[in-house]
């Protein structure tokens, strides 16, 4: 019909609650690769925050529906824009209580604004589930300053036969500008990793990184087509299950 991503643009000192409400993404449909590729088909991005500040949003389940999406074989590129919740140069905000799950790219994407070194700062989630999407369940970009506490972000990859993009990974953290992010400050506690297609957690460029943690923490490698491993990550008091 239509409907583009929903943008949030300077949503400041807002609460967003929906607790008992379900937002489906439309996920019927099929990808042709007719950019490259890629494909102009897409899922819609329920979620996006650009430069706002001092937000929450709590309470929703958000369903992106990829488990009825089919793509041509030759659509190998991740629609990198269709995630649950984006954020973008935004800051003091907390994420509470959600469950984001079935993205065709990530359920949840923070620290997203890559062009013109957008950072977000200051950021809480708690209680959130995000699992099940296509590429990520959590990527980290931009970032100063982000505590995750008691959060699941298992079965990243586990989309059915949509299937997944790499890495494919539980969390990601990946800034992209050197420098950018001297004191970074990212800390998981108590949070859930593994089944992933691809690493249960994974940080890349270290050398940017300054400050990444993960204490009290379980992971849970069963199956035989996961990568079992935490990738330049200080581990405290991690749990493994199988």
């Amino acid at each position: 019909n239509g409907t583009g991503n929903i943008t949030w643009t300077s949503c400041n000192n807002a609460i967003l609650s929906g607790y008992g409400a379900v937002i489906y993404v439309d996920g019927s449909f099929y990808q042709a690769a007719d950019v490259s590729n890629r494909s102009s088909s897409n899922g819609i991005a329920t979620f996006v925050f650009q430069s706002s500040t001092n937000f929450t949003v709590e309470g929703f389940e958000v369903n992106g529906n990829v488990t009825l999406t089919r793509r041509a074989s030759r659509v190998t590129a991740e629609p990198y824009v269709v995630n649950g919740l984006t954020g973008i140069n935004s800051s003091n905000y907390t994420l509470r209580d959600l469950y984001v799950h079935g993205f065709m790219c990530d359920g949840i994407f923070l620290g997203a604004g890559f062009t013109g070194n957008l950072t977000d700062y200051n950021v809480l989630i708690v209680n959130v589930r995000s699992n099940n999407n296509s590429r990520n369940n959590l990527s980290v970009g931009q970032m100063n300053q982000l505590l995750v506490q008691n959060s699941d972000f298992t079965y990243a990859g586990a989309t059915g036969t949509y299937g997944y993009y790499a890495p494919g990974a539980g969390v990601d953290v990946e800034p992209s500008v050197v420098g950018q992010l001297p004191n970074a400050k990212i800390k998981f506690d108590h949070c859930a990793f593994g089944e992933s297609y691809g690493f249960q957690f994974v940080a890349g460029s270290p050398a940017i990184l300054n400050d990444v943690t993960v204490m009290n923490s379980y992971i849970s490698v069963t199956q035989p087509y996961v990568t079992s491993g935490f990738h330049n990550v200080p581990l405290y008091g991690l749990t493994v299950g199988n």
